[in-house]
């Protein structure tokens, strides 16, 4: 039997979801933004109104807005121990009431003593306001009125005169309903980013505590991408890079697939002395036929390695396009494997150049 081995770039096997989720992301943000261009302001300023009176504060018109909605927003200012209930109106023209709203607004502060200790606290509620749509443009008031104004006594109060600001803009976009949807795709779109690397079913899990180790696995075909992952825990005398030999065979036992790859080793270092290294090689492979395969790895030099672990999954996904090895074999396979080096030629070996070397997929 014959074999072709290709690395070829691929992203027949990018998991679409992580972009979704985070292009759903963007589109949320770009509602924020865009919501800023239409807003308008049509009056800003701040007033006082009498005890137990309306004040007309300001007439304009009222336009319909395709987007967004006329926001009325009033900030009551009173003197501290005081509460307030006020009313804001909108009328038109014949001083018919198109939209009300009544806020129970109140100030408080004071002292507290505990333990021999002391300070101070501050509570507020002062705002209010109205969103309002129309369909029709038309002239209206808005008006603000004090209903009732006392001390903390229950005692009435007539001044000072309760101070209102007050700023009416239109097409107010409620950007309240934004947040869930940010959080939720942002959520979803993190979940991804760490799930998509440990997709796919796990056909081999085996850890060992030495520089080799195997297993075998019924795994590959045209449409699944296999991973496969070689983590390597090192002692203090491990060098920068070490070599990950890898052989795969078939189930006849004939070799499709042989090569050594260098890893880096991130080490770590106490007071300028090694005292352990970590490396982790991640390739992926396409077979043309799904078979029993067995996966061989040998770190070298083994004297440094401590423990290596080999994961194979199958059906995997990825996050962007990887370089993919594809194996394709033509017949049936036999028992008759003439291949004895399990790094000759016959095999491309990656790592001749440097630059070509494979990158994992975090």
């Amino acid at each position: 039997m014959s074999v072709s081995v290709e690395k070829k770039r691929t992203s027949r096997f990018l998991d679409p979801w992580v972009y979704i989720a985070l292009g759903s992301t963007g589109f949320v943000l770009l509602g924020f933004i865009a919501a800023g261009f239409f807003e308008k302001t049509l009056v800003y300023g701040q007033t006082n109104v009498t005890p137990g009176n309306y004040g007309s504060i300001k007439t304009f018109d009222l336009e319909p807005q395709s987007i967004g909605a006329l926001r009325v927003d009033v900030n009551a200012r009173i003197p501290d121990n005081t509460n307030l209930a006020y009313e804001i109106q909108l009328v038109d023209s014949q001083k018919k009431v198109l939209a009300s709203a009544v806020k129970e607004a109140w100030n408080e502060s004071g002292t507290w003593y505990e333990d021999g200790e002391s300070g101070s606290w501050s509570e507020s509620n002062l705002k209010g306001g109205i969103d309002i749509r129309t369909k029709k443009k038309e002239q209206v008031t808005l008006r603000i009125g004090v209903l009732e104004y006392g001390d903390k006594f229950g005692r009435e109060l007539t001044s000072p005169k309760p101070n209102f600001i007050v700023s009416v803009k239109n097409g107010v976009v409620d950007t309240r309903r934004l947040w869930p949807g940010l959080f939720s795709t942002l959520f979803i779109g993190i979940i991804t980013l760490f799930t998509v690397p440990n997709s796919g079913k796990k056909a081999i899990s085996k850890k060992i505590n030495d520089s080799d180790v195997s297993d075998r696995a019924t795994v590959g075909g045209k449409n699944s991408l296999v991973r496969v992952k070689v983590d390597i825990a090192a002692d203090e005398t491990t060098p920068q890079r070490l070599n990950v030999e890898l052989v795969i065979n078939n189930s006849y036992g004939e070799r499709v697939y042989a090569a050594s790859h260098t890893t880096n080793i991130m080490r770590t270092t106490v007071n300028n002395t090694v005292k352990s290294g970590r490396g982790s090689l991640t390739l992926f492979f396409v077979f043309d036929k799904q078979d029993s395969y067995s996966f061989n790895v040998e770190v070298v030099p083994d004297a440094p390695v401590d423990k290596t672990t080999l994961t194979v999954r199958d059906s995997s996904k990825t996050l962007t396009a990887v370089e993919a090895i594809h194996i394709t074999s033509d017949g049936e396979g036999t028992l008759n494997n003439t291949q004895t080096d399990p790094f000759q030629s016959d095999y491309p070996n990656y790592d001749d150049n440097p630059q070509d070397q494979h990158k994992s997929e975090m």
